[in-house]
């Protein structure tokens, strides 16, 4: 059997003798382990939480997009029913069905295409979905026929 320090006397490649960094015997960590492991939990914690609320962000925004045409849809409905004169400018919102949502929408002529008494053939409409006042929005431009009869 080797006497105790033995083990330290073996030599290293260049002849100077071998030593741990610590005793063997030692127990406990040192204080700068404790330190390094802390911050590697830091890092780790802060990019779980980054990620979640990435998440939760991507989440709202998606819901938008998925709300907002069809409720552009349900008011493309309404003014397909409206009298031929729409309103230059309307607004409104959706109700208590859809808090935070609103909508515009601007008419306009289209120049480009008349009829003999230079009378405009097409309206152009856009329409704007919004949450929240300028968070999110959506547009859609959309044309309508004009009814010269009327």
């Amino acid at each position: 059997m080797l006497p105790p320090l033995a083990k330290y006397r073996r030599l290293a490649l260049h002849g100077e003798p071998c030593r741990p960094a610590r005793r063997v015997d030692a127990q406990g960590v040192t204080l700068l382990e404790v330190m390094v492991a802390l911050g590697i939990v830091a890092i780790v914690l802060v990019a779980v939480y980054r990620l979640q609320i990435q998440a939760i962000s991507m989440e709202r925004v998606s819901q938008f997009y998925t709300q907002a045409p069809l409720l552009a849809q349900k008011l493309v409905a309404e003014i397909e029913l409206q009298t031929p004169d729409l309103p230059d400018t309307e607004k409104g919102d959706f109700g208590d069905e859809y808090p935070g949502y609103t909508w515009a929408f601007d008419t306009e002529d289209v120049q480009d295409l008349t009829d003999t008494d230079d009378r405009a053939l097409l309206k152009r409409i856009d329409i704007r979905i919004q949450l929240n006042g300028d968070e999110n929005l959506f547009t859609l431009r959309i044309y309508r026929l004009v009814n010269l009869d009327s």
